[in-house]
Order: C-alpha cells, then structure tokens, then sequence
C-alpha cells in the first residue's frame, strides 16, 4: 500500500524542485580555497552587537550566518538554531572530549567528509568535494594535510550551518517518507544525535514497543551519553525507557525552537536595554 503524501512539513521550509532547463549552464569549476562562501558581515544591524533569547546571549554576527544558512538550503533557521544551541552552546571552536566533533554542529570527521562529498560542489566548495572520495562507507581524502584542511572548516560557522542544513533538510524528508508522517522537533534532533539510521530505529520502537529499554536498543549512544539514557531514582540507577527518552528529546527542543521562534521570520530580537547613567 503506497504511503500518504504528506503536506509541507512544519518544521523544514523545503522549496520545490525545478527541472533542469534544456541547455542549462552546467556548474562552474572548482574555485579558488580562498574564495570558500563566506557569510555576509551582517543582514541588519551592527554585527557585534548582543542579542538575547532569552537566558542566550548571541552575537548578531552569528545568528545572522545560521539564518542565512538556513534561507539559502531551504531549512527553518529556529530549527538551526536550536541545534546549534543544544550541540555547541554557539561556540564555533568546540571540540568533544570524547569523539572527533568539533564546532558549532559538531560534525564528527567521516559526518563532515560525507556532507562535502555530497553538498560540497553545490556551496562553493567544488575543490574540497573533488578531493573527497567513497569507499565503501568511509569517505577518503588521499593527502592527508588536504584531509586535515578540510576537517578544519568545521570550524567556519557559515560552512558548518550551510552542510548541517542540507544534512538535517535530506535525513528528515527521508525519514518521513519512511514514516509516512511529519517528524515532531525531538525526532528531527534524534537524527543529528544518533544518525539517520539508528534514529530510525529508535523512531520505528517508539511506535511499536515504548517500553523497551532504551540502552538496550542503542547501547553504544547509552554508553556515551548516559544522563539521557538514565535516571538516579532511590539510589539505584533506572534504565529508561525508549518512550521516556523520546520525551527527554522533545522537550530538550521544545524549549530551544520557542526560545528561538523569532528568528524564523528574519527578525532578531531586540539588545538588552542599557542601564541609565547616573
């Protein structure tokens, strides 16, 4: 029995797809490094000026990069943002203690590589996607100061928000293909923490069985990241749930998409308000 086709999706804003013109101009060739894509200085406003959401102070410099990002891919830059605040706390340096992620989305290395393999040439990055090559299901760059260069540009906030766009807008549609239904923002999230495969699968028991255990379901995710995955109840620790971590994860999001909501119609909110001089 086909799936339903759904109706535009609440969370990603995805503009249609327009046929290739007969006689279309193919891609430009790859462009200098030094002309990567860089983000505009600043949409509206001084660019280092602090804006509040609410306990979140934010350069205006940066939240103007993610909601461009998210303008020119196509993707809601609330969504954006609220990852960018739950992945990195907006620190575009970041690196995890305990895995390779680094940056504001924290990409860990083969994520990055496979995201320039696929979206590089569409972003101006035609010389670092070029470089990058599959085998298998490792993604491979042969000179390894190239490979560490390209890894280093998780670190350039405009690029990271660009390719976690088109990764979060790609995973998400094809999730609810597979689901026949929209993603709530939880969901959406699973798929940038665990991957769009075991994201999935822990989608997919949610429906079918809540109560399973969750760690038993994802060990290696548990193992690494066991505040979500347990609970100190009485002394003793409680493994929970897959339904009770689903919830942990919407409501981890909720609370970042209404604190970001603002920015969705490409309005910032206002700087706080200065104190009188005595």
């Amino acid at each position: 029995m086909p799936l339903p086709v759904l109706p535009p999706s609440n969370i990603l804003l995805v503009p249609p797809k327009l046929p290739a013109r007969p006689g279309a101009v193919p891609a430009p060739a790859a462009v200098p490094r030094q002309q990567l894509p860089r983000a505009p200085i600043t949409i509206g406003g001084d660019p280092d000026q602090i804006l509040t959401f609410g306990p979140i102070r934010i350069r205006r410099h940066l939240v103007d990069i993610i909601v461009r990002a998210g303008r020119v891919v196509g993707a809601d830059p609330t969504l954006l943002m609220a990852v960018a605040d739950k992945e990195s706390s907006f620190s575009t340096t970041v690196q995890a203690k305990t895995s390779s992620a680094t940056g504001l989305y924290q990409f860990i290395e083969q994520t990055w590589l496979g995201v320039v393999f696929e979206f590089g040439r569409k972003h101006g990055m035609m010389a670092e996607a070029a470089l990058v090559t599959r085998n298998g299901r490792q993604f491979v760059v042969a000179d390894a100061n190239e490979r560490q260069r390209i890894l280093d540009l998780r670190r350039e906030p405009y690029l990271s928000a660009l390719l976690a766009a088109e990764m979060l807008k790609r995973d998400t549609l094809r999730l609810e293909k597979a689901m026949g239904r929209h993603l709530t923002g939880g969901e959406i999230y699973l798929i940038h923490f665990l991957g769009p495969d075991a994201a999935q699968t822990f989608i997919e028991t949610m429906e079918e069985t809540p109560g399973a255990s969750a760690a038993e379901l994802l060990p290696r995710p548990a193992q690494a990241n066991r505040p979500i995955f347990y609970a100190e109840a009485g002394g003793e620790t409680k493994t929970l749930s897959v339904s009770e971590v689903h919830k942990k994860f919407n409501e981890m999001i909720k609370v970042r998409l209404d604190r970001y909501k603002v920015v969705r119609g490409g309005a910032a909110p206002p700087a706080p308000a200065r104190s009188p001089s005595r």
